[in-house]
């Protein structure tokens, strides 16, 4: 976090499949330990995760997410938005704002190189230069 502050987590953990043995999800601040934990199995596919919370400048919060025994028709969907619990302004979704390994934002296309950007401006050239 980059101050310290009161922050809202607002989520729901959902499961499309009627097999599998569920999953279950933690939120982790990794000074203060286990802040929520939730089971989704497929009984009970649409689990809402909500806290709030103080947290340090310099805390890290983990969403961690393990399979409940086999990895059979695990697959799951949990976007956590985390908000200022004083000001309710949204400090990141996840869907647009989490990273993956190489820390680019997930939900966002890269840029292309100019390489690539050449190639479809020729591409795009090459279609006006015929007429049908």
């Amino acid at each position: 976090m980059p101050t310290d502050m009161k922050i809202s987590i607002d989520s729901v953990i959902t499961r499309s499949s009627d097999r599998g043995d569920g999953v279950r999800a933690w939120i982790y601040n990794e000074r203060t330990g286990i802040l929520a934990e939730q089971l989704c199995t497929p009984q009970n596919k649409k689990v809402p995760v909500q806290l709030t919370t103080d947290v340090k400048r310099g805390d890290t919060l983990c969403f961690i997410v393990h399979n409940e025994g086999g990895t059979d028709s695990d697959s799951f969907d949990w976007q956590p938005t985390i908000t200022r619990a004083d000001t309710g302004e949204v400090l990141t979704h996840s869907k647009t704002d989490f990273c993956d390994s190489s820390r680019w934002p997930i939900g966002r296309a890269r840029p292309q190189s100019s390489l690539s950007q050449l190639a479809q401006v020729l591409l795009m050239s090459n279609e006006f230069m015929f007429e049908d």
